[in-house]
């Protein structure tokens, strides 16, 4: 494209340059290609979709991706995204660049110098997007959200090195980072000067560390798992030295320190398999156990702030997420965030930050109001730290995909339990979109969870054709286990505590209003009741006919079903259970369901996960290691026992970079 004139700005796209007077930027390729669509298209509105189909037609559609480059255009052009001058972004359904007909002056803040042509143009403009925002709202009853406006994700170069685990000081100087490829060693730079880097080697390798004013509190691992912390000032003058050491942990990890002198951590002792929220006086060399949050974690993130300190964890099935209050007393917050990967208190905004680890977005809790400020996209942050509106992040780009495995060339033993212990095939269902959570029926459907469309949606596959059988309304963030019906026609799962039904001969989803906050569907009772947990950890059973609720007189239990019998089956703590039978269960669950007459577990210890198979005599007569790539065993297919096969989801996430989030502005 030719230069053009926009307002002030002599936009000349083959250098890549936007002017003003004197004033040149340079801006990247994509950037610029974008602008020029826009221009091409100027006084319409372009959506995302077209716009990115435009400029990226080899890739998958990435909002994320499209949004960045919006954000490097009004940037150059100075201007935001809530004070618009030229290009304006139409909420839901894309973006429209608005080119004055002549060359405008420099736009002043004084408004009065303002033409009246230009007033009435402004006026027209408001007008329409207030109608195109209540006509939005009317149909849809979605709560809207200027998605790019608050976040400019800008990747810093401090090196290669610069890979995760990044922290700001706390005067906003300087950044700590690690490398995978350096795993004794911690790296530091100032901001002003990003290709200027400092290596600390250490005797063991890092674990984890925090800073603590002007220094950096290393935590080291040795072979025989004793844990130092040492001081490490980063005014080279000044010696290095260890402060404590931790001989009675088996695990330490996420280092957090708080504004009252008191080191913040989570460990788990050895030989006990319990994770607990610790707090560690580092004057008196004293720790106090705050919080106990069990056997198997999954994530978990804590976050100092003036109020104490937050945490948020997942332990597969359950989550829980709230405060430790300054007199050390546990707030529990309920919001919907089983997904969240961190958490960061914001003290210029005076929020909490949370990233969303399947949907890549960012959210912002104040109080009770949660709000979106960037949009779902297919790049995760995390490892926050921040300075008024900086924020230092960890950015990894996530590959998350369904893959079907199974064991080549075996056959099962008569009553037997049969070890695996051979090559494995294997083979993805789907690499194009991130897709996870996916379920078996037993007409060889395929239920899955995706996020190509923004948001977690259910998906149907049937000999390879997919059609969308959950529209997410609601913005849901998460969506719990899918379960198939014994005869495979009918698809139960969670949204916002509420259930919902998929049929796949009508196609059609329907909710279920019980009355109760649901936590998540356990199993099907035949075809005709739902096996459910409540929010208040309490089990029901719910009664397609008569539409009655029964509550189950069972607690502490992980998993529970109901055999066509009529016998209760499922996992304790430490047992499993079918009818009157009983067996010690070693293993911490991590997944269980009731499928075909079987329960499937999916375990987990110090040293791999586990698929194990049980019949009615809880008899074991299929068990595997997982390989350590299956993140999440899905569903498996029992329609052949000589020859079980599975689902697990294939979580992948090696390409991470150090990124500045610049000029972080929004209100709640």
């Amino acid at each position: 494209m030719h230069a053009f004139q926009l307002g002030p700005f002599f936009v000349e796209p083959l250098k890549g340059s936007i002017s003003n007077g004197d004033k040149s930027v340079t801006i990247e390729p994509k950037a610029m290609a974008v602008l020029c669509e826009l221009k091409a298209n100027q006084g319409e509105v372009m959506s995302q979709q077209a716009l990115f189909s435009l400029v990226w037609p080899d890739r998958v559609f990435s909002p994320s991706s499209l949004q960045r480059v919006i954000a490097i255009i009004r940037k150059a052009l100075n201007e935001t995204s809530q004070n618009p001058t030229f290009l304006f972004t139409h909420p839901k359904l894309g973006y429209r660049l608005e080119v004055p007909d002549a060359p405008q002056k420099e736009v002043l803040p004084n408004l009065q110098d303002n033409s009246r042509k230009n007033s009435t143009t402004n006026l027209i403009i408001f007008g329409t997007i207030l109608i195109v925002l209540l006509i939005t709202f009317l149909f849809n009853g979605d709560y809207l959200f200027d998605n790019e406006s608050s976040v400019n994700i800008k990747p810093i170069t401090f090196g290669q090195q610069a890979e995760f685990n990044s922290k700001l000081s706390h005067n906003g100087d300087y950044v700590s980072y690690q490398s995978k490829s350096a795993p004794n060693s911690l790296f530091l730079s100032a901001v002003t000067s990003p290709s200027s880097v400092r290596q600390f080697e250490f005797d063991h390798s890092v674990v984890d560390y925090t800073w603590r004013t002007d220094s950096l509190l290393v935590l080291t691992q040795n072979a025989k798992s004793l844990f130092s912390l040492i001081q490490l000032p980063i005014d080279v003058q000044q010696p290095r030295k260890t402060i404590a050491e931790f001989s009675k942990w088996n695990k330490i990890y996420e280092l957090t320190m708080g504004d009252n002198g008191f080191l913040w951590f989570i460990g788990q002792l050895k030989n006990e398999n319990e994770h607990i929220l610790v707090r560690h006086d580092l004057v008196s060399n004293s720790q106090q156990k705050l919080l106990e949050l069990g056997s198997s974690i999954v994530n978990i993130s804590i976050t100092s702030s003036p109020h104490g300190l937050y945490f948020h964890y997942f332990n597969g099935s359950k989550y829980k997420f709230g405060l430790i209050n300054l007199e050390h007393k546990v707030e529990y917050i309920d919001i919907h965030t089983p997904d969240i990967v961190d958490i960061h208190w914001h003290q210029q905004t005076e929020s909490l930050l949370l990233s969303n680890q399947l949907t890549g977005e960012l959210l912002a809790l104040q109080g009770n109001k949660l709000e979106l400020i960037s949009a779902p996209g297919n790049e995760v942050l995390k490892d926050f730290s921040s300075y008024q509106n900086t924020l230092i992040a960890t950015l990894t780009r996530k590959d998350m995909d369904i893959v079907y495995w199974q064991y080549d060339g075996i056959t099962k033993p008569a009553h037997a339990t049969l070890v695996t212990t051979k090559p494995i095939s294997k083979k993805s269902v789907d690499t194009k979109f991130s897709d996870y959570q996916a379920s078996y029926n037993n007409k060889q459907n395929i239920a899955f969870l995706s996020t190509r469309y923004g948001k977690p949606q259910v998906f149907i596959r049937n000999n390879h054709q997919t059609y969308l059988a959950f529209e997410n309304h609601q913005n849901a963030a998460f969506i719990p286990p899918l379960i198939w019906s014994p005869l495979g026609e009918k698809l139960a799962f969670v949204v916002h505590n509420k259930i919902y039904i998929h049929n796949t001969k009508t196609r059609q989803t329907n909710s279920l209003d019980i009355k109760s906050d649901v936590e998540r569907v356990m199993s099907w009772s035949l075809a005709n009741s739902l096996i459910v947990r409540l929010t208040n950890t309490e089990y029901i059973e719910f009664d397609f006919i008569t539409e009655q609720v029964n509550v189950i007189g069972f607690k502490n239990s992980d998993f529970i079903a109901k055999d066509p019998d009529g016998n209760w089956l499922g996992i304790n703590t430490n047992e499993l259970f079918w009818g009157d039978k009983r067996q010690p269960f070693e293993y911490k669950l991590r997944y269980a369901f009731y499928q075909d007459n079987f329960l499937i577990a999916h375990t987990q210890n110090d040293v791999n996960s586990k698929l194990e198979v049980f019949n009615s005599k809880l008899e074991s007569i299929y068990s595997t290691n997982l390989d350590a790539t299956c993140h999440h065993l899905t569903g498996i297919n029992l329609s052949d026992l000589n020859n079980i096969a599975w689902l697990c989801t294939q979580l992948e996430a090696d390409d991470s970079e150090v990124v500045f989030i610049e000029n972080l502005h929004f209100k709640l």
